[in-house]
């Protein structure tokens, strides 16, 4: 079959040999630059015939080798279970079923007679085991001289020369079996130069226009060692050198629910159903349901075998480990994290796309324009939470927790090279630190992350008491007069700063501290945009009540008590705050 093709690929070559043969079909094209003819011996020749070769490490689950392929389809037996692997995304079912179960042995059963394609793209028909181990133990693992990393789009087209640099033929290129062949059969006489502009694509699937040979040549060098070649036999490594910074902008980048997590040889994760965990900036995890939230914390751990990921709640024990990153799998769009804890296992899986390619004016402007939002963050504080603030009709209204207006302006959106862009117009009091243009960064309905130069504010969606708890709580506050029964800061009891002390929450938004003078802040009760409910506190600079400047998250209302939690700094540690009614 090769020799069959070969010989046709040859027709066009053999005439740069037979000019007097060929003269009347001379093909009227430009006059070529010298610069641009490829010879055989030329480093362009061999870097384009490297691009050409083909890659035998995406089948290395079957064949444990990198330096064959498998033709597809094939039949084979996976822990018991038949399949016939018709395409590549098809490979996915094989690893599936292996982890599946992670105590069993997993075995792999080929049903031959199977066709192997060398790098080359020679095909062999393999009979059985033994004629595929030998193919097998010849393979140097890591070792191959094919180049993954970039790819020719085809079709391309070659002119072939005459020694007087006349065109006589074209050839048509249409995948890279084609383009193998055609170097491989160059003879040290021919000359042949490309017809650019020529269009390649990366592996991540950028694409790139070269428009001469020195503009390809730097292309394809520049992309030898761009990417994970994948060229071990361990097939189920796909990300084990994924980086830390790569890691953590997918965590970063929105939520994800439990696809998986086994504990103890035990199935966990129905229990987890519903919940969404969000991974922060700061190091905090938040794990949300419809009627709970769970603060804790989380760090990647650079190791000599890979990356770690520590997780640890107070309450959600079940996460709580240095999970060893197994594998990271990107797979028909869908990402999971599967992480390993000895014999234990959890794989998170992504639960939307924060992509701000995919977000558009249209989107921004409807979704900032229903609810009121808040300023969770500006860089990294959340001096600006206590603002409720309203967008509607391209206006900006904002106010304080006594619904003073505290600032306002307008705001718009446009379209930049990088994204969308949302400009804050003509504030001048409290939010004048967030007057500008911002590029949106993070998209999604109820929150948005936006940056400008090396500031960047994260905005939250705020849509009131639909339920009517906030409003229930704030009735209870602003009822009779109040003590901190508990304040447990990190693990140490610091209840003893706030004896004597008794509160007064006002239906103003305002809150009093008196014992022997008074101390002055202000409170609000909301619920964010996961449906938590949150107590806010800001007593300013005012010892021993600045320990309580935070918005918290309420655990537990009622008339006479009300018991609230926080995430203190990057370690994760957990404050208790309890208010007690004085009956």
């Amino acid at each position: 079959m090769k020799t069959l093709f070969k010989k046709y690929l040859l027709l066009p070559l053999m005439a740069v040999s037979l000019l007097t043969s060929c003269q009347e079909e001379i093909i009227e094209l430009n006059e070529p630059n010298e610069s641009e003819v490829i010879t055989a011996s030329a480093p362009l020749a061999s870097l384009m015939s490297r691009t050409s070769l083909n890659d035998g490490s995406f089948d290395n689950i079957i064949d444990r080798n990198s330096c064959t392929s498998i033709e597809l389809p094939v039949t084979v037996i996976v822990n018991g279970i038949e399949l016939t692997i018709d395409s590549e995304d098809d490979i996915e079912l094989i690893e599936d079923i292996f982890d599946a179960i992670d105590s069993d042995i997993d075995v792999l059963e080929i049903i031959f007679p199977i066709t192997i394609v060398l790098s080359d793209h020679t095909e062999i028909v393999i009979e059985n085991m033994a004629q595929l181990e030998a193919f097998i133990q010849e393979c140097s693992e890591g070792e191959d001289d094919d180049i993954e990393c970039i790819d020719f789009q085809y079709p391309i087209t070659f002119s072939v020369f005459n020694s007087d640099l006349v065109v006589i033929n074209t050839v048509t290129i249409n995948n890279d079996r084609e383009l193998h062949d055609f170097f491989e059969d160059l003879t040290p006489n021919d000359l042949v130069s490309l017809n650019f502009p020529v269009t390649l694509e990366l592996a991540d699937g950028t694409e790139v226009v070269v428009n001469n040979n020195t503009e390809l040549e730097d292309a394809i060098e520049r992309a030898i060692n761009a990417c994970d070649e994948d060229d071990d036999n361990d097939f189920d490594d796909e990300y084990a050198d994924i980086t830390k910074e790569r890691l953590t902008e997918l965590l970063l980048a929105c939520p994800w629910s439990v696809d998986k997590l086994e504990i103890n040889d035990i199935d966990q994760e129905e229990q987890y159903v519903g919940y969404l965990f969000s991974f922060l900036e700061d190091g905090t995890v938040k794990a949300t349901s419809n009627s709970t939230m769970v603060l804790g914390e989380w760090e990647i751990i650079v190791t000599d075998l890979g990356l770690k990921l520590a997780i640890a709640f107070n309450d959600l024990t079940d996460f709580n480990a240095e999970w060893r990153v197994h594998e990271v799998d990107d797979y028909a769009g869908e990402i999971k994290v599967d992480l390993r804890n000895g014999d234990d296992r959890l794989r998170f899986e992504k639960e939307c796309d924060a992509n701000p390619t995919d977000c558009s004016e249209m989107f921004v402007d409807d979704a900032l324009s229903i609810c009121k939002w808040r300023v969770v963050s500006f860089n990294g504080d959340d001096n600006l939470i206590d603002i409720s603030i309203d967008f509607s009709n391209q206006n900006i209204h904002a106010y304080d927790a006594q619904g003073t207006i505290v600032d306002e302006g307008n705001w718009g959106t446009s379209q930049s090279n990088d994204g969308v862009m949302v400009s804050f117009n003509d504030l001048t009091m409290q939010l004048v630190d967030i007057a500008g243009d911002w590029l949106v960064t993070e998209c999604a309905g109820s929150r948005f992350k936006m940056v400008s130069g090396s500031n960047f504010i994260v905005l939250e969606k705020d849509c009131g008491d639909a339920d009517g708890d906030v409003a229930q709580i704030k009735e209870w506050m602003v009822q009779g007069e109040w003590l901190v029964a508990n304040y447990n800061d990190s693990g140490e009891d610091n209840t003893a700063l706030f004896a004597n002390y008794i509160l007064n929450f006002m239906e103003n938004g305002g809150v009093v501290a008196t014992n022997n003078g008074t101390i002055e802040g202000t409170w609000n009760v909301f619920r964010d945009s996961d449906s938590v409910l949150r107590f806010l506190m800001n007593f300013g600079p005012n010892t021993p009540f600045d320990e309580l400047n935070d918005d918290w998250t309420i655990l537990e209302a009622t008339a006479d008590r009300i018991e609230l939690k926080d995430v203190s700094g990057n370690d994760g540690s957990i404050d208790i705050l309890v208010f007690e009614k004085i009956l």
